[in-house]
């Protein structure tokens, strides 16, 4: 039976069945288990996750594109495999590609799954009506060698070693263990545009992790950033969601034995992640028996977040141990607005996915609030230095009381749109203690020129019997080559005493590529940022010199220009 000489309800439900990722799996594709034999393929949790980012991407009508960070073994690469021919088996004239960083064995195994998939393929029955697949003759999967000349087979699968790939449309696409391709940047460059921006197309990109600053590291953090991520999705899986990555123990006495034995890594293990002394079990056999007892080479092959997955290649400027305590979270991201009600005038907040301010926590009254500011200076940080990567106006907003980072504005802004924002931000958050960088004198003038209160602008005169008022070129931190390691300090103190709490998962990435490079200049490594760093050692400052109580009012003008998101510059700014 076809069907469509089923009922509109039946045919329904075969649709939305077929549909769902892990029944199709499970009905109609089979995989060699760890032993070798062909069963049915059961998703894993990590497939699990894949299907539904897919999924979510689908019903917004959206092309598909995801970026994951995962551990070794995983399960990702057959994931995507699996999405990979159901996407291109059922329709005429639809292709695909998959490149893997080695010819031997990484390509080889993308082969093999979509070959066990076509070659075992179940048709996915309901109600006697069967959706079969297209017939896929040995001239439909192709794989390449270096050398060997592109064709256009209905999946084609490459190694990277041969650099770029270039040759006709494609409509989806995996990029496998893309920090240990030999040229990633020139390779996704070329291979992504095959792939056009339609809802029917989708890009997986995927990898385990290979030190800080590479390309696949700034990936992942442009993902990551709503500011940046242009429509992908990222998705991390850790070893502790890995149901594999437990280790059953022989009697009680060893269980008990482990438990008395914890060290500190561990409790936090269990306290902040949940980890069961199985799975704490597995871990320490893993890194007596596959790393010769390295925990650093276990944190990069099995991160538990994605901040413990990429490793510092330069000597740390801040306390790593403490930044791993950091309970890092997405946040909510939006904008703020500005609503003229004559005479008065309402801040509002926004959400929106891609805004330049991310919030974990709305002001509170009676909470006092301070923020460090770094200006952006309009310089490139990528290995290119062509304007592809150029820095981001940061505000990083830390609540006076706890230490917590409550709110980080980071974007792309000249200095005048950012002192705007910054200081509707400010305002917002009880009229927070501003913490400038001076370096800039048309930022400092901008922010004057919002007639934010003096008394809450940190200034360079600290006598306290020096009644004068503050002026301008007095206002602001001034960064030079002597308070620059007095900043640095500041901050390293905060962490190292766990006086502040950072949230943002995008600032503990630049705090963990802050190093001291070989001439004793602490600051990022290359191809990062330090914006997110500096902003929060500004903020440090002003933890230190913040009045205490404050009252503040404040009579301003009504803006009559016409309303913008803000992070959207006007035609009338100046800068």
């Amino acid at each position: 039976m076809r069907p469509s000489d089923l009922t509109q309800p039946q045919r329904e439900r075969l649709i939305a069945e077929f549909n769902d990722h892990p029944s199709f799996c499970r009905e109609s594709l089979r995989v060699r288990d760890r032993i070798g034999n062909l069963v049915p393929f059961e998703c894993w949790p990590s497939q699990m996750t894949l299907a539904k980012a897919i999924s979510a991407q689908r019903r917004m009508g959206k092309p598909v594109r995801v970026r994951i960070l995962k551990t070794r073994r995983s399960g990702f690469t057959l994931g995507s495999c699996s999405h990979i021919l159901k996407e291109i088996a059922f329709w005429s004239g639809r292709r695909a590609m998959i490149i893997a960083d080695r010819y031997d064995p990484a390509a080889l195994e993308a082969f093999s799954y979509c070959r066990t998939f076509a070659e075992g393929y179940k048709p996915f029955t309901r109600y006697g009506a069967s959706i079969r697949m297209k017939p896929i003759r040995a001239a439909d999967m192709a794989l390449f060698r270096d050398g060997d000349a592109p064709d256009s087979p209905m999946l084609s699968v490459y190694s990277a070693d041969r650099g770029e790939i270039r040759g006709g449309g494609r409509h989806w696409a995996l990029f496998d263990e893309v920090a240990f391709w030999r040229a990633p940047a020139e390779t996704i460059r070329a291979a992504g545009t095959m792939v056009p921006d339609l809802p029917e197309t989708g890009i997986i990109e995927q990898s385990t992790a290979n030190g800080e600053g590479d390309e696949w590291h700034k990936r992942c953090l442009m993902a990551m950033d709503p500011a940046t991520a242009e429509g992908w999705q990222f998705l991390f899986f850790g070893w502790l969601e890995d149901v594999n990555n437990c280790l059953a123990f022989d009697d009680k006495d060893d269980a008990l034995e482990l438990q008395r034995t914890m060290d500190e890594e561990e409790e936090q293990l269990q306290a902040m992640h949940g980890a069961t002394l199985e799975q704490l079990h597995w871990r320490r056999w893993k890194i007596r028996t596959s790393f010769n007892g390295r925990v650093e080479d276990f944190h990069q092959e099995y991160p538990t977040t994605a901040e413990e997955a990429f490793l510092s290649s330069g000597r740390p400027a801040l306390d790593h141990k403490a930044l791993m305590r950091m309970p890092v979270s997405n946040g909510t991201a939006g904008e703020l607005q500005v609503i003229e009600e004559f005479p008065r005038r309402k801040i509002r907040w926004v959400a929106r996915a891609h805004g330049a301010l991310t919030i974990w926590r709305k002001p509170e009254p009676g909470h006092q609030y301070v923020i460090g500011a770094d200006p952006s200076k309009g310089k490139d940080v990528s290995e290119e230095q062509r304007g592809a990567d150029p820095d981001f106006s940061v505000g990083f907003v830390i609540d006076q009381h706890t230490g917590e980072q409550v709110a980080m504005l980071r974007q792309r802004l000249r200095p005048v749109p950012f002192a705007e924002y910054l200081a509707l931000l400010a305002e917002v958050y009880n009229w927070a203690f501003l913490v400038p960088e001076a370096n800039d004198a048309g930022f400092i003038d901008a922010i004057l020129r919002q007639n934010y209160p003096l008394a809450m602008i940190y200034n360079r005169r600290r006598d306290p019997t020096d009644r004068r008022s503050a002026q301008p070129e007095e206002i602001g931190f001034e960064t030079t080559n002597v308070t620059r390691p007095w900043l640095v300090s500041a901050l390293d103190d905060a962490v190292r005493e766990m006086a502040i709490t950072i949230r943002s998962p995008i600032a503990l990435q630049e705090f963990r590529t802050f190093v001291i490079k070989p001439n004793g200049k602490a600051e990022h490594q290359t191809g990062c940022h330090d914006d997110c760093v500096i902003a929060a050692a500004l903020a440090c400052i002003g933890l230190r010199y913040a009045p205490k109580k404050r009252i503040v009012t404040v009579e301003r003008e009504v803006d009559r220009r016409p309303m913008v998101p803000y992070g959207q510059p006007r035609r009338d700014d100046d800068d």
